[in-house]
């Protein structure tokens, strides 16, 4: 027989407590375990999904290798007759489309009347939640002949308009400050001649395989997204110098 003393209540009571805790942290531990393999399944799940649809809206090299000519319903700044056009497909969520359209500004300002740049519509609704909703503002906008104020605006405030807790009446509120009319552009935002317009520029934009924002063709031809507005400028100048 040991001779080690029998334990105290108290000592047993605590003994007790112990055992109850090791079982808590257990149960705890296996419950955040089968979180993480969840969240994980789950994570990989959306990834093979979001490279689906952009598949499906049509991968790089598919489709028609001409951009569609541009037309009276294309949105233009410069003559049409340009010597050097540039054609933007973009998503005015996209933090790329975002970082060029300073560069896009800089460029407009520094060729004028030789330069022509088209802004067609291509929102990746599965990556970015209000790029439709941003493109029908614009277009809504349109509809009183102030697409490029709306164009504009959502661009200079791009960091604060995805994260207000209401990003329809932000557009809304935009629509105001711009000077719109207001319930006219509030019944316009989700109209069919809206959503059309949208849906043009997506489907030009599929048929020359569209897969990312922004995509650029100058004078016909897809561009690798120059680094620099220096870079940019020198794909301008050397249209322009064999015009």
């Amino acid at each position: 027989m040991s001779d080690q003393p029998a334990p105290t209540i108290k000592e047993q009571r605590h003994l007790k407590q112990e055992m109850k805790e090791q079982r808590r942290q257990s149960a705890a531990h296996q419950e955040r375990t089968k979180q993480i393999v969840t969240w994980s399944i789950v994570g990989l799940v959306v990834v093979g999904i979001v490279a689906l649809i952009i598949a499906s809206r049509g991968p790089a090299g598919s489709g028609s290798s001409s951009v569609a000519a541009v037309t009276d319903q294309d949105h233009v700044q410069g003559p049409r007759t340009a010597k050097a056009v540039v054609i933007e497909y973009s998503d005015l969520q996209c933090p790329a489309c975002g970082a060029y359209y300073p560069i896009m500004k800089g460029l407009q300002q520094k060729y004028g009347d030789k330069l022509a740049l088209v802004y067609r519509h291509y929102p990746l609704t599965q990556l970015h939640q209000y790029a439709q909703l941003a493109a029908q503002a614009s277009e809504a906008a349109n509809l009183q002949g102030k697409f490029w104020e709306m164009h504009d605006l959502l661009f200079e405030r791009q960091d604060s308009w995805p994260q207000a807790k209401n990003v329809r009446q932000t557009m809304i509120d935009y629509a105001t400050e711009l000077k719109f009319d207001v319930a006219k552009f509030t019944t316009d935002l989700d109209s069919s001649v809206v959503k059309d317009r949208v849906n043009r520029d997506v489907s030009s934009g599929n048929a020359v395989g569209i897969s990312g924002t922004p995509t650029f063709f100058l004078n016909g031809t897809k561009l690798t997204n120059p680094g620099s507005a220096d870079a940019f400028s020198k794909l301008i100048d050397a249209q322009l110098a064999g015009a």
